[in-house]
């Protein structure tokens, strides 16, 4: 079976429960989206990832800031076009 990964953050989806909404087609996990499935705001976003660095990773503020930045410049939803 292949993980997918949340096309927001990142996070693998190893379950229908990572999904938003329980919906396995859904290209975002459940931390990235509200309650009825529609993705949260990139700033919302962010800021959840730059806490999550913080708090499991040990960062500083700005470390979490960049490391966050460059991670999701890379994910497929966030992309410059």
């Amino acid at each position: 079976m292949t993980v997918k990964t949340c096309q927001s953050c990142g996070m693998p989806m190893e379950s229908p429960a990572h999904h938003a909404c329980g919906d396995e087609k859904s290209p975002y996990c459940v931390h990235c989206t509200t309650p009825n499935g529609v993705l949260k705001s990139r700033e919302q976003i962010r800021e959840q990832l730059i806490r999550f660095h913080m708090e499991s990773l040990g960062m500083t503020r700005e470390e979490a800031e960049e490391k966050t930045d460059e991670h999701m410049a890379k994910m497929p939803e966030w992309q410059e076009e």
